[in-house]
C-alpha cells in the first residue's frame, strides 16, 4: 500500500449509444489515524476482523479529470506524483547522457553518469539540452577548443591522454556543471568587448 502514489476512479456511462468513461485521479493522502478511540474492523460470516494499518485513504477531493483527450487539472501540485514527472526527466536526461557517452571523451564516465542522474539540477539541464541534440552529438568534436576553454576559465578539470586521445578526467561531483557547460558550449567571449561569460539559460 505504501508504494501507491495515486488512485483512479472510473465512471462508465452511455451517451447516444456510445460507451464513454471519465477518469478521476487523486493522489494518495496519508491519514494519521482513522479513529481516536476503539477498534475498527469488518464483520464477515459472523466473525470480527480487525483492520490492519495498510489502508488506502479515499477522500472527497479530485486532482485530475480525464475524458478522452481532454484533461482538467484541478491541483497542479499533484501532477508530479500522478504522472511521475521526475521519472520522465530521468529518462530524458539518460538520453542526453547517452549522446555524451557516444563522443567517448570522458574518463570515469560511469561515475559521471551516476552522479548526473542523481542531481536534480543536472537532470533538468540535460533534459532541456535534448532540444539541441545536434549540438550534443558533436559536443567534443573541436577538443582543442575544449582544452582552451578549460585554461581560459581556469576550470578544475584535468585532461589526460589515453591511447593517443585527449580526454576529460571526471573526478567528483564538483565538476558536473562545468562539464555540462563544456558539452553545451556555454562558455563564450563577446565579439565587441571580448568579455568572457557563461550562457546559463538552460540551468
Amino acid at each position: 500500500m505504501n508504494k501507491l502514489s495515486f488512485y483512479c476512479l472510473v465512471l462508465e456511462f452511455e451517451e447516444n449509444r456510445v460507451q464513454k468513461e471519465i477518469k478521476f485521479f487523486r493522489r494518495v493522502t496519508k491519514f494519521k489515524k482513522l479513529s481516536t478511540k476503539g477498534i475498527m474492523g469488518s464483520i464477515s460470516n459472523n466473525r470480527f476482523k480487525k483492520l490492519n494499518k495498510s489502508l488506502l485513504g479515499i477522500d472527497g477531493d479530485v486532482d485530475l479529470i480525464i475524458e478522452e483527450n481532454d484533461v482538467l487539472i484541478l491541483n497542479h501540485i499533484s501532477l508530479e506524483r500522478i504522472f511521475s514527472i521526475s521519472d520522465h526527466y530521468q529518462e530524458k536526461a539518460q538520453e542526453a547522457i547517452n549522446l555524451i557517452h557516444s563522443a567517448n571523451r570522458i574518463i570515469n564516465f560511469e561515475q559521471f553518469s551516476e552522479d548526473a542522474i542523481n542531481d536534480g539540477r543536472i537532470i533538468r539541464t540535460l533534459t532541456k539540452m535534448l532540444k539541441e541534440e545536434d549540438r550534443l552529438s558533436r559536443c567534443f568534436e573541436n577538443f582543442n577548443n575544449v582544452v582552451n576553454v578549460i585554461d581560459l576559465f581556469d576550470l578544475d578539470i584535468n585532461i589526460q591522454n589515453s591511447n593517443g586521445v585527449d580526454m576529460i578526467v571526471y573526478e567528483d561531483k564538483n565538476q558536473l556543471m562545468d562539464i555540462i557547460r563544456l558539452v553545451r558550449d556555454s562558455y563564450y567571449t563577446s565579439l565587441i568587448n571580448e568579455r568572457q561569460g557563461i550562457d546559463d539559460t538552460l540551468v
